[in-house]
């Protein structure tokens, strides 16, 4: 299998196996965690000025467990461990309550487990490029419109907007799967007058 190359990254599919054990002792007969971890920004420019320049980060998991043919269904933000075992027994407490009242019980097919790794992130790292940078470039994309406008261009909105996520997925019946993708996006929107002709 081709695994994470970055330690924190195999250290958390660690800790989400241990997780897995747990769930199995606490009685579950299923259980699938997703994590996921991402950081962006975002850069708006307005008639030739930076109006908005962001920079974001995220990480969490989501977790459920089958447990007494019942599901109980938890998540939390962060990696913190301590966070996320109170958020599993949170889970099995849910199950639990629940499957007294089931009537219809629930249940997971069986499935061979899958194993997997895939790394989509361009050959540019988003990270190695500044923020201003990234600034400077959409003011650079805004003023060549302007240009090209010959003059008739009377509103210009130039966006960027870039991101990296990673997301691990891992389930007691043994499936492991790692996904790392990177997007970025640029729009622009131009509103033009000729005489009494306005378009956008």
């Amino acid at each position: 299998m081709n695994v994470p190359d970055n330690h924190a990254e195999k250290q958390l599919f660690d800790m989400l196996r241990k997780l897995a054990d747990l769930a199995k002792k606490a009685g579950a007969s299923f259980a699938d965690f997703r994590a996921s971890s991402g950081k962006g920004s975002t850069i708006r420019v307005q008639d030739g000025k930076a109006e908005k320049l962001f920079y974001s980060q995220d990480s969490g998991i989501a977790l459920r467990v089958l447990l007494e043919g019942a599901w109980g269904f938890a998540s939390c933000d962060g990696f913190d461990e301590v966070r996320i075992k109170n958020c599993l027994e949170e889970a099995i407490a849910l199950a639990k309550g629940s499957a007294p009242m089931v009537s219809d019980t629930a249940m997971v097919a069986d499935s061979e487990p899958i194993e997997q790794s895939a790394i989509l992130c361009g050959t540019i790292d988003i990270d190695a490029i500044t923020l201003s940078e990234k600034q400077e470039k959409c003011l650079q994309l805004e003023r060549a419109a302007l240009r090209a406008g010959n003059g008739k261009i009377v509103n210009s909105i130039m966006g960027y907007g870039d991101g990296v996520r990673s997301q691990w997925i891992l389930n007691t019946r043994g499936t492991q799967i790692f996904t790392k993708i990177a997007r970025t996006r640029i729009s622009c929107q131009l509103t033009a007058v000729d005489g009494n002709i306005r378009q956008r």
